[in-house]
């Protein structure tokens, strides 16, 4: 990687992206660097290359990759003291980022995974103090989210993940009863 970062890592078409993030600045009076860079590794010749950034600076943001898309989250580029309810969405294909509907509650630190073609976003936090318990879906088809729940305790710093499993792979597993 060509810069130390904190922020979200997706895998998606052989390839590990690096997301934006949160580096060390040299300015004393602000240490802090708010990213909205993203890198590339590929595994097979285990080299870095920049990509396309973010049209925002983004750190403590969540993402996911789903047909085809890299869907970046929330996040914040204030240390928590706010964050952002934008969303964007990444095309591998055509090499461009796009603003999708933004999120009904802002937040960073939050849980992002994918159940069959849906996507859902998990707690977080709005800001330093406040919390949110709320479960957003992601209507790809209408570009909207919906508050559809709530997780058990208000929790920010979430992790959950996506795993693409083949059902040839499930099949090969030992039932658990």
């Amino acid at each position: 990687m060509t810069s130390n970062r904190g922020g979200p890592c997706v895998v998606s078409d052989k390839y590990l992206y690096a997301i934006g993030g949160k580096t060390e600045n040299d300015n004393a009076n602000d240490p802090f660097k708010y990213l909205n860079t993203v890198e590339k590794y590929d595994p097979r010749t285990n080299t870095w290359t920049v990509a396309t950034p973010m049209q925002a600076r983004r750190a403590y943001a969540c993402g996911v990759a789903l047909e085809g898309r890299l869907y970046v989250v929330g996040g914040t580029q204030d240390d928590l003291y706010s964050s952002h309810s934008s969303c964007e969405a990444f095309d591998i294909q055509s090499n461009t980022w796009t603003y999708i509907a933004s999120l009904c509650i802002s937040r960073a630190l939050a849980g992002i995974a994918y159940v069959g073609n849906c996507i859902y976003v998990l707690g977080g936090k709005k800001n330093s103090r406040e919390r949110t318990d709320k479960v957003e879906f992601y209507d790809k088809e209408l570009d909207v989210w919906r508050v559809v729940g709530s997780v058990p305790n208000c929790m920010g710093g979430i992790q959950c993940s996506s795993v693409s499993l083949s059902k040839e792979f499930l099949n090969t597993l030992t039932k658990i009863t």
